[in-house]
């Protein structure tokens, strides 16, 4: 880092940031389309928004999946309007705000450090630049999909914006740091401590000249005002709807309201701890999105952090410098005070602060104890610069083996992903949209099968562990997509009832041999032979008719277990949901006693009667314990529905009054 080294440098910092950025923007695109493998179920939200978005809807705030800033579902559907809708846009969009952020790091660390001596303010800020590109914390989040990763490029951006405001007293540069703060809290609830940090500088700066003036107080108007601005329509929804504005924070909250001082404190203090083990000890165990267990700062970069820390405690008289740490501890405090998911995702916001602190390390030590004495000139430092360029490759290589090799070809991978509901989606897209499509067990609204598939309109789901659903087709082709399981009966069920069903299998699993789902598709006009099927056996108010039903085995001893499988056909659409009871009854002289029972939704409750359409046929398979006190007689099975919590029961029309069978008990 000699002096003419060192200008040489500042001359191409430019060019050696452009270089840096191209070498984060590859491992961040580096096989994009592929890893992750898939999306899941939160990514996959975001491309739903995206497509509500792309078809006219402005939303401000997005109520589904416990409420979620919009500003990163706005740009995922500008990226479909080039790569169309799926998984690889909602990534793309996340690794395009990594990318971004590189040059923010760098903008905010030559800003903060503009006063500093020009070894420092030129070196720190590229070094704090190429550790954003190479490090794999930064990386795991700017391909992960999520909106998270716009936290730590706002931080940035604000950051440098407000210390460039004021240290040159431009007010241009606050007004920008004001825009950016009200449109960061359109991006993830961490952001919401922004203001904060923003103030800090703000009282930092004032506090260092121990002066504030008119004008200073002109300033963080401007800058607030701007801000508040930017943040009203979002504000005015937080007014209007706080429960739902609020109700992923309290979802995830640590801190419960019933739970005293001392249990609060205490959850706090464990909670923290593990928020400080993830910087260099053990990191997150959740697999979605890094290797379990790994810390978030390898080796070389923690010593250099802690060695960063230490510079800026050493240098506490310095605004910068305390801004930097109460960045670091107000950004990592939403993974001190929250309970679930990674917490390295929730500390993500003090990124910039850690790789700065970082870059400090490895710089201010030279200036320390390499600096000759005489003179104020440099030495060469061969042994010093070789260590810090070993310790930066080497820091390169780790992430890109750790990411691509280790974690990138886990064969659970696509697992975690739920990559089995993306392969359902893909398969469905082909299906034309007058067809209809049944799938079990998944569900329907699952956001990566709704995706993948393209909304596809006439999906509908059931859980053929316990029924089957066949719709009325209109003519038209049956499509199920079933998923292999042992206690699955789909197929066995639909090749007895549409003997000319077509089954083909899906593609196959890479972590084992057999398909991520079995189709069974039912030609066009086909019958079901289904037994019954013009003459009912019971009339509930014409709206449900049972076909229908099969009991075994047909002479129970006590302590057995009644299989029942009921087949019904809805008349009209409902908007009820009733529980289906089926009782085992001793008809006495002074009336019936229950002695059995099973009182459910149908379907195991994966089917209630609110989502049965006209025409539905549903065969309902359930089971009843019989009491082993039970006395060996003769007994009636009845079946019917009620409204819960009225318990107002559908009336049986005609003369069977829901009336099964009699049950002869050994």
């Amino acid at each position: 880092m000699s002096n003419s080294l060192t200008s040489r440098v500042y001359h191409h910092r430019f060019l050696i940031l452009a270089a840096i950025t191209t070498l984060g923007a590859f491992l961040r695109l580096y096989q994009i389309a592929d890893l992750p493998p898939g999306d899941g179920y939160d990514t996959a939200q975001y491309g739903l928004d995206a497509l509500q978005i792309l078809d006219g809807a402005r939303p401000i705030f997005l109520a589904a999946n416990f409420g979620r800033e919009a500003l990163f579902s706005y740009l995922v559907a500008f990226v479909y309007l080039f790569s169309g809708p799926g998984a690889l846009g909602i990534h793309l969009s996340s690794a395009l705000i990594g990318i971004a952020t590189i040059p923010a790091v760098y903008f905010a660390a030559r800003e903060l450090l503009g006063e500093e001596r020009p070894v420092l303010r030129i070196w720190a800020p590229l070094l704090a630049a190429l550790i954003t590109a190479v490090s794999s914390w930064h990386l795991n989040y700017s391909r992960a999909g999520l909106r998270v990763i716009w936290v730590p490029l706002f931080a940035a951006l604000i950051t440098g914006f407000l210390w460039r405001g004021l240290r040159r007293d431009s007010r241009w540069s606050l007004a920008a740091a004001g825009l950016l703060l009200g449109l960061s809290q359109y991006t993830y609830q961490a952001a919401r401590l922004l203001p904060l940090l923003v103030l800090a500088g703000f009282l930092l700066s004032y506090l260092s000249r121990r002066t504030f003036t008119r004008a200073d107080l002109i300033n963080m108007l401007l800058t607030f005002s701007l801000a508040l601005l930017v943040f009203a329509p979002l504000g005015f929804f937080a007014y209007r709807h706080p429960e739902v504005f609020n109700d992923r924070l309290r979802q995830t909250a640590l801190l419960e309201e019933s739970a005293n001082l001392m249990e609060q404190a205490g959850a706090v203090g464990e909670q923290a701890l593990v928020a400080l083990r993830m910087f260099f000890i053990e990191g997150d165990n959740e697999p979605l999105y890094t290797i379990p267990g790994r810390p978030s700062l390898n080796p070389f970069l923690a010593l250099a952090f802690v060695t960063g820390i230490l510079v800026a405690l050493g240098r506490w008289k310095k605004p910068a410098m305390l801004y930097l740490l109460a960045w670091l501890l107000l950004l990592s405090a939403p993974a001190m005070i929250a309970d679930q998911a990674a917490t390295a995702k929730r500390a993500l916001g003090a990124f910039p602060a850690v790789a700065i602190l970082i870059a400090l390390g490895m710089v201010v030590p030279y200036l320390l104890y390499v600096q000759r004495t005489a003179g104020g000139e440099f030495s060469s430092s061969t042994f010093y610069a070789a260590i810090m360029i070993l310790g930066l490759i080497w820091t390169t290589y780790l992430t890109f083996h750790e990411y691509f090799v280790v974690w990138g070809q886990d064969p659970s991978l696509p697992a975690h992903y739920q990559r089995d509901h993306t392969e359902v989606g893909l398969g469905i897209a082909s299906i034309p949209q007058e067809d209809a499509v049944l799938i079990s067990p998944f569900s329907a609204d699952h956001p990566a099968i709704q995706l993948n598939s393209l909304r596809h309109p006439n999906m509908r789901s059931y859980d053929g562990h316990h029924c089957l659903l066949i719709p009325d087709s209109g003519g038209n082709p049956l499509h199920y997509f079933i998923i292999p399981g042992k206690t699955e009966h789909s197929l066995d069920q639909l090749s007895a009832l549409f003997l000319n069903g077509i089954i083909e299998e899906g593609p196959t699993r890479p972590d084992r041999d057999e398909p991520y789902y079995i189709t069974f598709t039912v030609p066009q006009a086909a019958p079901a032979q289904i037994a019954n099927a013009d003459d009912l056996l019971v009339n509930w108010e014409n709206k449900i008719g049972l076909l229908d039903f099969t009991v075994s085995p047909q002479n129970p001893a006590p302590g057995d277990t009644l299989t029942i499988t009921l087949t019904y056909r809805a008349f009209e659409d409902l908007d009820i949901d009733y529980t289906a009871y089926q009782h085992l009854l001793d008809q006495q002289d002074s009336g019936p006693v229950l002695v059995a029972q099973v009182d459910s939704q149908p379907c195991g409750g994966s089917l209630p009667t609110s989502t049965w359409r006209a025409g539905d046929t549903i065969s309902d398979t359930l089971v009843l314990h019989i009491p082993e006190e039970t006395p060996p007689g003769t007994y009636q099975l009845v079946a019917g529905f009620y409204t819960w919590p009225e318990i107002t029961p559908l009336t049986a029309v005609g003369e069977n009054q829901g009336f099964l069978s009699p049950i002869e008990i050994k």
